[in-house]
């Protein structure tokens, strides 16, 4: 930790809480990281949020490696300490306004793969830009917060189960992986993390008439968890009607009094392509 905050005063930053800024201290805990991964060094990988390079000190000798981050004293530090990474190779750059487009055609390559110490403060957005970027992605391995891992992770009937989960389980498998203690980083989190590796599908797992539309109804049916599926789809920016609702329910044979934890991503499919003529 000592050595951790020796740099990171030498460079004059402060870590930020409102962006979820804690670094790894501990290299056996990368390498359990990237082992669960599974890197070899033919592949072509791109590093959001590399930080003071715990992670990238043991990637240096990928074929194909690109790192985008969004601080530039941590841009300059890794620059400055490892020889092989230039500017043309760490982007100083927000990777959500960014696309994998960008970073394949830089590394040459149709598809890579992500490796991530997610800051707590971007997680849903890191995993929505991830789906949206699917087509230039073989695999993601994050390093989460232990709850939210398993939330995306999570299956219908779950607690954690969630709009997150509906559309992880559309585009892509989920695998969790190591626990990583709080003490683990600096400063220390108040939270244990979890490594998830999310591995997608080249196409959705089931077919959807609209995409977009089918996302709206899975974040409008769990916007309010405690209502019904007549009552959360009848409120907010859908609000359609609840006869309608009953009406395309029965026909689905999903009971109208359901919550939308206890629906599957077949059923949520259903209902999207079911109303997606009339309301998308």
């Amino acid at each position: 930790m000592t050595h951790i905050k020796s740099i990171l005063d030498s460079i004059g930053v402060r870590p930020s809480k409102r962006r979820g800024q804690n670094f790894l201290l501990d290299k056996d805990v990368v390498r359990r990281i990237l082992n669960f991964a599974d890197v070899k060094e033919s592949d072509p990988l791109v590093e959001i949020g590399p930080g003071l390079g715990a992670m990238t000190s043991l990637l240096l000798d990928q074929e194909k490696l690109l790192l985008v981050e969004l601080e530039p004293h941590f841009c300059e530090y890794l620059i400055e300490t490892y020889p092989s990474l230039t500017s043309d190779n760490v982007w100083y750059k927000d990777v959500l306004s960014s696309t994998l487009e960008e970073c394949c055609a830089f590394l040459g390559v149709p598809r890579c793969r992500v490796v991530s110490n997610v800051p707590y403060s971007i997680s849903s957005d890191v995993i929505l830009w991830l789906i949206e970027n699917r087509r230039y992605l073989s695999d993601a391995t994050l390093l989460l917060q232990k709850e939210y891992a398993e939330r995306i992770a999570s299956a219908e009937g779950s607690k954690r189960y969630g709009s997150l989960s509906v559309l992880r389980a559309l585009y892509a498998n989920a695998e969790l992986g190591p626990v990583v203690s709080g003490s683990c980083f600096h400063p220390p989190a108040k939270v244990e993390s979890l490594v998830l590796k999310l591995e997608f599908l080249k196409e959705p797992r089931i077919p959807v008439k609209n995409e977009k539309f089918f996302t709206k109804i899975v974040r409008t049916a769990f916007n309010q968890r405690r209502k019904t599926l007549r009552n959360s789809l009848a409120s907010g920016e859908l609000a359609i009607p609840k006869e309608t609702i009953e009406d395309v329910l029965g026909s689905l044979d999903i009971s109208p009094g359901l919550r939308a934890e206890r629906l599957s991503l077949e059923q949520f499919v259903a209902i999207a392509d079911a109303l997606e003529n009339d309301y998308a």
